[in-house]
C-alpha cells in the first residue's frame, strides 16, 4: 500500500512540476480551450519494445488515439519510457544513446500521436519491476485505473469507452 502510494505521489507530483503544469496554465489564460479532463500516462518499459504482443497492444491504443481521441484536447496523453543502463558513466552514456535511437525509430515507425520522455532521472523507477501500463485518470469521474500490458480487448474497450465519454 505504502508503495502505490509512493508511486501515485510520484506520478502527481511529476504532473505538477512538469509541462503538464505550463498546459494546464495556458488553458486557465484562454477562456475558448476546454480544461483537461482526462489524462492517460502510458509507462513503457523499454524491455516491452521487444515483446511483439505488448507492442501490438501499444500501437492499437495509439492507432485509436489518431482516430478518435486526438482531436479532442480535453485529453491529455504522454508516454513515459523506463529503461535499465550499467551503472558504468561511460557505458551508461552509450546506452542512453542506444534508447534515445530506439524510442525515435519507435516512435517514426509506428506514427505514436503522443510525446514520450526517456524517465532518465529514474522517478518511475518503481514501475520498471513491472510490465508496461497505462495508467487512467478521470478528474470529473472521480476514476483512476491501471491497466497492464499486453492489453486484452475488454481493457482497450473500456479505456476507449471513457475516452469516448467525452464531447
Amino acid at each position: 500500500m505504502n508503495k502505490l502510494r509512493f508511486i501515485i505521489i510520484s506520478i502527481m507530483l511529476f504532473l505538477n512540476f512538469s509541462f503538464f503544469e505550463d498546459i494546464l496554465a495556458n488553458q486557465k489564460n484562454s477562456e475558448n480551450t476546454p480544461q483537461i479532463e482526462k489524462f492517460i500516462l502510458v509507462i513503457i518499459n523499454s524491455s516491452d519494445l521487444y515483446c511483439s504482443i505488448c507492442n501490438d497492444s501499444l500501437i492499437e491504443f495509439n492507432e485509436f488515439l489518431l482516430s478518435k481521441v486526438l482531436n479532442k484536447s480535453r485529453i491529455f496523453v504522454v508516454g513515459i519510457l523506463l529503461y535499465k543502463c550499467p551503472p558504468n558513466k561511460k557505458e551508461y552514456e552509450r546506452c542512453e544513446k542506444i534508447i534515445k535511437k530506439q524510442l525515435r525509430g519507435f516512435i517514426l515507425t509506428n506514427n505514436i500521436c503522443f510525446p514520450i520522455v526517456l524517465d532518465k532521472f529514474h522517478v518511475f523507477k518503481e514501475f520498471n519491476k513491472e510490465k508496461s501500463a497505462i495508467i487512467y485518470f478521470d478528474k470529473l469521474n472521480g476514476i483512476l485505473k491501471k491497466y497492464m500490458f499486453p492489453l486484452k480487448s475488454n481493457q482497450l474497450e473500456e479505456i476507449f469507452s471513457f475516452t469516448a465519454k467525452i464531447q
